[in-house]
C-alpha cells in the first residue's frame, strides 16, 4: 500500500522532475496523485513543469495558443501538486520553460525557481527547500505540517515577478528560501475548515508602516471524476475586507484560448477554477483586517483549509546575499550578485567593501539603484575574509563577513600501486586545509594540514573521492574545491608523459612530464641500439617537473626511446618507448624493407616540401604496378596488393629520380 510507504519511509516530499509529452486533460495519472495527497495531507509533490515553453498542444482547448498550455504530463495537471518552471539569477522566465494553464484553465505552473539547464533543476531546490521548512516545523510544532499550509507559505513568500501578480509563464512567483523560513517561524498562518454555505473570519492587525500585504489560500481538494470538464470539486471563496470596509478579492486570470488574453495581467475577482487564492493590498492602512473564507460550493466537506500571509515594513533594508556563510565569487568563477530586499524612500545607495575589517573601504558603486535589489560584481582575484555595506544617506546597512576566494586547484604527484599524492593550489591567507573524503553517505572531515600535499597509503584509502577547503584564522573556511576522484585525474605512477620530437638540424627532443619531483632521484635516457637499450644521457634531482632533454646524435632513419625514472626509495618507473625517424643526410627513407604484406609502407623525404612527388612500383618484369602521388613529407600506404617478391621502385619529381629495390614478404 502506497499509503503505508509514505509512513514507514517517513517520506513526506516526492520529488518529480520527468514528464512525457503534452497532455491537457485530467486523467488517471492526475486523479491518483490529487488522491494521494488527500488522503495524506502532509504529503507535498513536487513536479518540474517541463522544457517544452516553444511547443504548441495539438489535442486540448488550448491548441491554438502557441506558447502556452505546455506542461509535460497528465500528472501535471493535478490541483494539489506544486509544478516548478525556471527562471535565470535575475528572475526572468525563460523560453524553454513550460507554462500553464493547465487544461481547465488552472494557473500552472504554480512557482518557479532557479534553473537555465531545465525545470528538473528548480523543482529539486524546491524540494529541498520544503525538506527543510517541514524539518524546522517539526522541531518548533513536535508535528508534520500539511502540504497545504506548505504550498500556502512557500507560495505567499515568493517574489512576484515578469507580469505583475500571478501568470502562466511564472505562476505566484520566483521562490524564496529565506522569506519562507521567516514566516513559519513568526507563525504567519492559520488553518481551519469550512462546510457548504459556511462562512468563517479570521481578523489580523496591520501595524503602522506595512507595505505589499499578501495572504494565499490553499486547500488539498478532493480528486475529481477522471475526464472532468473543471478540476475543482470543492470550491472556496475568499475576500478581505480591510479598516475602511472595502473588499479584496483574489487574483484571477483570463482563461480563453487566445494568446493575447493569456498573456493580459491578473485582475480581481471571485475564483471557481483554483484551489489557490491569492489577495495582495499593496499599501493597507492600519488597523485590523478581516479574512473572510466561505465554502461557495462544497459537496464533501467539510473541507480544510491554510492560509499564509506576510507584509513588509517601510524604510527597512536586508542583505540577502552574502550572509556569514557565503563565499563571492558564490562557485569560485562566475560574477555574483549582491542581493538585498528594500522599502527604503531612497533611490541610490553607495556600495563598498573591506578587506580590513572596515579598517579602509573600496568603492564598488556609488549610484546603485536599490530598487533593483541586486547588484553584479566581479570580485577582485584576492582571498580574503570581507565586509560590504550599502550606505544610503544617513544610514549604512553592512553585511556579514563573508569570504572572497577560489577553490585551490587539485591535482594528483603520483598514483602508485601502494600510494597516492594528492595535492592542491596553495591559497593566499589560509592558516590551513581541511581535506574530505567520501564516507558511508557524505564527505566526511579526514584530515587537516598546513601543507599543499598529502601522500595517502593505498591500503587506508576509505574511497578516490576527495576535496580541500582551505581555512583562514577563527577557522573561517574558504571555498572548498569541487570533489575529485583521484583516478580520474591521473592514473601514472610519477610519470605524466613522454614524448620525442624530431628537430632538425638540431637532433630530436625527449620531453617528460612528471606528476612531481617529491622522490625522484634521477632520470635516465636510453636509445635503443640493436635489440638493446642504451642510456645516452641522465638528469639527477630534477627542480621541474617538466624536463627536455636533446639527442644531438640520432641515427639516420628509425630512433627509439625511452625514459627510466629512479625513486629516492629505490623502485623505478619505466615509460613507455617513443618513435622519430630523423633524417638530415639522405633525402629519401623507404622503410620497412623488407615490408610484410600486412604491414604499411612508409615514405619519409626530407627535402622536397614544395615539390610534386611520385612514387612508382616496377615489378621484376619492368611493369608498373603502382603509382602513388605524394601529398606530404610522410606518407603511408598498404602493400597487401601486391605479391611476396623483388620490386624497383623510383620517386621522380623537379629535383630528380630516386631509385632503389623493395622485398615485399
Amino acid at each position: 500500500d502506497r499509503d503505508v510507504d509514505y509512513l514507514t519511509l517517513d517520506a513526506w516530499v516526492q520529488n518529480h522532475a520527468y514528464g512525457t509529452g503534452i497532455e491537457n486533460f485530467y486523467g488517471l495519472l492526475a486523479q491518483s496523485y490529487d488522491r494521494s495527497t488527500y488522503r495524506n495531507p502532509e504529503l507535498l509533490h513536487v513536479f518540474s513543469a517541463g522544457n517544452e515553453g516553444t511547443s504548441l498542444d495539438s489535442l486540448g482547448r488550448y491548441r491554438d495558443a502557441p506558447g502556452f498550455a505546455n506542461l509535460t504530463g497528465n500528472f501535471k495537471m493535478a490541483k494539489n501538486i506544486l509544478t516548478v518552471g525556471c527562471a535565470d539569477t535575475v528572475n526572468r522566465p525563460l523560453e524553454f520553460s513550460s507554462r500553464g494553464p493547465a487544461y481547465d484553465g488552472r494557473i500552472k505552473p504554480e512557482l518557479v525557481g532557479y534553473s537555465t539547464v531545465g525545470s528538473s533543476n528548480s523543482t529539486a531546490l524546491l524540494s529541498g527547500l520544503a525538506l527543510l521548512l517541514q524539518q524546522a516545523y517539526l522541531r518548533e510544532r513536535g508535528t508534520l505540517p500539511t502540504s497545504a499550509l506548505l504550498k500556502s507559505i512557500l507560495i505567499n513568500s515568493a517574489n512576484d515577478i515578469g507580469t505583475p501578480g500571478p501568470d502562466f509563464t511564472t505562476g505566484f512567483g520566483n521562490f524564496n528560501g529565506y522569506r519562507a523560513l521567516q514566516d513559519l517561524r513568526s507563525q504567519q498562518y492559520f488553518s481551519g475548515a469550512v462546510n457548504q454555505d459556511d462562512t468563517v473570519t479570521f481578523p489580523l492587525v496591520i501595524p503602522e508602516n506595512a507595505v505589499n500585504f499578501k495572504l494565499t489560500l490553499v486547500w488539498n481538494d478532493p480528486p475529481a471524476e477522471i475526464n472532468s470538464h473543471i478540476a475543482l470539486v470543492n470550491d472556496l471563496d475568499l475576500k478581505l475586507i480591510d479598516v475602511r470596509g472595502q473588499d479584496w478579492f483574489p487574483y484571477i486570470l483570463q482563461t480563453d484560448p487566445d494568446p493575447a488574453k493569456l498573456s493580459l495581467p491578473a485582475e480581481r475577482g471571485v475564483d471557481h477554477l483554483n484551489n489557490i487564492e491569492q489577495v495582495v493590498i499593496p499599501d493597507p492602512e492600519s488597523g485590523i483586517i478581516s479574512v473572510s473564507i466561505s465554502g461557495f460550493d462544497v459537496p464533501l466537506g467539510p473541507q480544510s483549509f491554510s492560509v499564509a500571509y506576510r507584509w513588509d515594513s517601510l524604510e527597512q533594508f536586508h542583505w540577502s546575499f552574502p550572509t556569514g556563510s557565503d563565499n563571492m565569487p558564490y562557485d569560485g568563477e562566475t560574477g555574483s550578485y549582491f542581493r538585498w530586499e528594500s522599502t527604503l524612500s531612497a533611490s541610490l545607495g553607495h556600495l563598498q567593501y573591506s578587506v580590513d575589517r572596515g579598517a579602509t573601504w573600496e568603492t564598488i558603486d556609488a549610484q546603485v539603484d536599490l530598487k533593483n535589489g541586486r547588484y553584479r560584481w566581479d570580485a577582485p582575484a584576492t582571498t580574503a575574509r570581507a565586509i560590504a555595506r550599502m550606505t544610503v544617506g544617513d544610514e549604512v546597512f553592512q553585511t556579514d563577513t563573508f569570504t572572497i576566494s577560489r577553490p585551490p586547484q587539485t591535482s594528483v604527484g603520483f598514483n602508485c600501486e601502494d600510494s597516492v599524492m594528492i595535492r592542491w593550489s596553495q591559497v593566499e591567507g589560509a592558516s590551513f586545509y581541511r581535506v574530505y573524503t567520501l564516507g558511508d553517505a557524505f564527505m566526511e572531515l579526514a584530515f587537516n594540514t598546513t601543507d599543499t600535499s598529502l601522500i595517502l597509503q593505498e591500503k587506508s584509502i576509505v574511497s578516490p573521492l576527495f576535496a580541500v577547503e582551505p581555512v583562514f584564522a577563527q577557522s573561517t573556511p574558504a571555498l572548498r574545491s569541487p570533489t575529485f576522484d583521484y583516478n580520474r585525474l591521473s592514473q601514472s605512477c610519477f610519470l605524466s608523459t613522454f614524448f620525442s620530437e624530431a628537430l632538425p638540424p638540431k637532433g630530436i627532443g625527449l620531453n617528460v612530464q612528471l606528476g612531481t619531483v617529491y622522490g625522484v632521484k634521477r632520470l635516465n635516457f636510453e636509445r635503443l641500439e640493436g635489440l638493446n637499450f642504451v642510456e645516452i644521457g641522465s638528469l639527477g634531482f630534477p627542480l621541474s617537473p617538466a624536463i627536455h632533454f636533446l639527442d644531438a646524435f640520432p641515427s639516420q632513419g628509425l630512433n627509439r626511446y625511452r625514459v627510466r625514472v629512479q625513486l629516492q626509495n629505490g623502485e623505478e618507473v619505466v615509460s613507455e618507448s617513443s618513435s622519430d625517424y630523423y633524417l638530415t643526410e639522405v633525402p629519401v627513407l623507404i622503410f620497412p624493407n623488407p615490408v610484410d604484406r600486412s604491414e604499411q609502407l612508409n615514405i619519409f623525404t626530407r627535402i622536397f616540401e614544395n615539390l610534386q612527388s611520385v612514387f612508382h612500383i616496377i615489378s621484376r618484369e619492368g611493369k608498373l604496378v603502382q603509382s602513388i602521388r605524394l601529398g606530404s613529407e610522410r606518407e603511408s600506404f598498404p602493400v597487401s596488393s601486391l605479391p611476396a617478391g623483388l620490386y624497383f621502385y623510383y620517386l621522380e619529381n623537379e629535383a630528380g629520380v630516386f631509385k632503389g629495390k623493395l622485398v615485399v614478404r
